[in-house]
């Protein structure tokens, strides 16, 4: 399974409230880890800005 992929499973079972428990071992990141060595990954990109989905110019465009 590629980095990213692992990444995003862990992030959306964070957000669920199932991080560690309900990822497989095998796919499960120590983000605790001082050692945990990312190879060949990147930032995330925010692209919401451009896709007008960005939360706070969203929230300040209803305040205006």
């Amino acid at each position: 399974m590629m980095f990213k992929v692992k990444w995003l499973l862990n992030i959306a079972a964070m957000t669920l409230g199932e991080y560690p428990n309900k990822v497989p071992l095998k796919h499960r990141i120590d983000f605790g880890a001082r050692d945990t060595r990312i190879i060949d990954f990147q930032p995330l990109r925010n692209v919401a800005k451009g896709l007008g989905v960005d939360v706070k110019r969203t929230f300040w465009c209803w305040n205006n």
